[in-house]
C-alpha cells in the first residue's frame, strides 16, 4: 500500500493518505457503477 499512498501524495492539494481497509460489507460487483461496468468490460473483465 506504500505506493498507492506515495502516489496519491503526489497530487496537488493533497497533504495526508490514510488508508482503511475494509472487509465489511463485502465488496460485490452489485456496487459498480454503470461507468465502472463498462470499464471493466472494456478491460476484458465480466461485469
Amino acid at each position: 500500500m506504500d505506493d498507492i499512498r506515495a502516489r496519491l501524495l503526489q497530487e496537488a492539494g493533497v497533504r495526508q493518505v490514510n488508508i482503511e481497509i475494509v472487509w465489511d460489507p463485502a465488496w460485490t460487483k452489485a456496487r459498480l457503477s454503470e461507468d465502472g461496468i463498462d470499464i471493466m468490460r472494456n478491460w476484458g473483465i465480466s461485469a
